[in-house]
């Protein structure tokens, strides 16, 4: 944290000395964020913006300011923009796709994904991803099929982990019970914040499952 203190008053200091350079605003945007400034950085962002509206970094960074504060409108508008400008970059096509589910067009992200399917087709995050947004189109079908190619791309006990809640959210309790508990059994995490999870989360789906 010191560090990033730092970074921000050298910043503030150097933007004192050039007030119109954009090198220096978008960096100290970076840090406000990384320090947990969100409303400065996104005047920073909104700075640069105003004489620069295609300016990348910028609006990826005010993006994802929005969609960390959870505002997916605002989030979808920054993230659009720099979609037209860099439509090949893997994690601003993985935050835009999120925002436009959370606004309720999953076909439009569908697509997105799809794309980084082919893309990326070992990365089998991106197939849990997939089935996780066909969850909410109620594809329930092709969600189990990219849950499958997931574990077969992937079969690590994290990726049981995250496929247990997807299946969960399916409405396929018993499934997500034998997978939440092969991670339990395989995992060589200690106590983890995950670990707690799994073990809070089970005992609550089997309670679930005996009523």
């Amino acid at each position: 944290m010191k560090k990033t203190q730092e970074a921000v008053r050298l910043l503030e200091q150097g933007r004192e000395r050039m007030p119109d350079s954009k090198l220096i605003q978008t960096g100290l945007g970076f840090a406000y964020l990384s320090a947990g400034m969100k409303e400065e950085a996104l005047e920073m962002c909104q700075e640069v913006l105003r004489h620069d509206p295609k300016f990348f970094d910028v609006l990826f960074l005010a993006g994802e300011i929005m969609w960390m504060s959870k505002k997916w409108v605002e989030a979808v508008d920054y993230f659009e923009k720099a979609f037209e400008i860099e439509p090949e970059n893997k994690i601003l096509q993985q935050r835009y796709a999120f925002c436009l589910r959370a606004v309720g067009k999953s076909q439009d992200a569908l697509k997105i994904y799809e794309r980084l399917k082919q893309e990326y087709p070992k990365d089998h995050k991106i197939y849990l991803d997939l089935a996780y947004l066909y969850v909410s189109t109620r594809d329930l079908v092709m969600a189990r099929t990219h849950i499958k190619q997931a574990i077969r791309i992937n079969p690590s006990p994290e990726t049981y982990f995250d496929a247990a809640f997807i299946l969960e959210k399916m409405g396929d309790l018993k499934n997500a019970i034998q997978h939440l508990r092969f991670y339990l059994d395989k995992t060589e995490e200690s106590n983890t914040a995950r670990k707690i999870k799994a073990k809070r989360t089970l005992t609550e789906w089997q309670r679930r499952l005996k009523n």
